[in-house]
């Protein structure tokens, strides 16, 4: 094994017993200085590449704002919508059970024990049943209820009137001589929970505007 000294008076192993060739103090020297300089270039290329992504998010957040400030409104606009409709068909489905709940009444009133016995439900009774039906939603002056009686093809009208029951075929019965059909007509303004700005002389409403709702219940019940 051969020993030499390098400039610095260190001894260094050129050639070892194994094949390796130890690095000399001047070799690792120049390591480092590859690696630093490696580093120092890799950094000052990527801290443009940085400043470019900062400023562009910088830029960004105005725009962000700005589709913020015009989106918000539709999303305003789609709850309000949401609401309205939402309380739209659950008035319909009131409505629809009321008149259901006071056809049963008035063929069926005669029959309950709480009723007295009586013969057939006034026609007070019958609205006073349907108001407390339908007590949950707004604007119960907006309804109406009719109430009307089929008894083998003698028309009698014992609320409101009966021209619209007279024509509908659900009034006629195929067994007249045995049965009575009686209709309960209920009508109901729908006014939306949150009104907004409409202009009906354009057809332009931001929201559900107010909506007459009709349902009517027909049953028949043994003479």
């Amino acid at each position: 094994m051969k020993r030499l000294k390098d400039k610095s008076g260190q001894a260094s192993c050129m050639r070892c017993p194994f094949g390796f060739i130890a690095p000399t103090t001047h070799a690792l020297r120049e390591k480092t200085t590859a690696q630093s300089a490696a580093a120092e270039a890799v950094t000052g290329a990527s801290k443009p590449t940085f400043d470019t992504y900062l400023q562009r998010l910088l830029t960004n957040q105005g725009q962000a704002l700005i589709e913020y400030i015009l989106v918000l409104p539709m999303v305003f606009l789609l709850l309000v919508n949401v609401v309205n409709f939402g309380g739209f068909f659950y008035a319909f489905i009131t409505v629809a059970n009321a008149a259901r709940a006071g056809a049963d009444y008035a063929i069926l009133g005669g029959a309950s024990v709480a009723s007295g016995h009586i013969a057939f439900p006034s026609a007070s009774q019958i609205a006073t049943l349907i108001t407390t039906e339908i007590a949950s939603l707004p604007n119960n002056p907006s309804l109406s209820v009719n109430v009307c009686q089929n008894n083998n093809g003698a028309f009698k009208t014992v609320s409101g009137s009966c021209s619209s029951f007279q024509s509908d075929p659900n009034s006629t019965d195929p067994e007249p001589a045995n049965y009575v059909v009686t209709g309960i007509d209920v009508t109901y303004t729908y006014v939306p929970f949150i009104p907004l700005f409409s202009f009906p002389s354009l057809n332009i409403n931001a929201t559900i505007p107010p909506t007459t709702i009709h349902r009517r219940a027909v049953m028949r019940s043994i003479q």
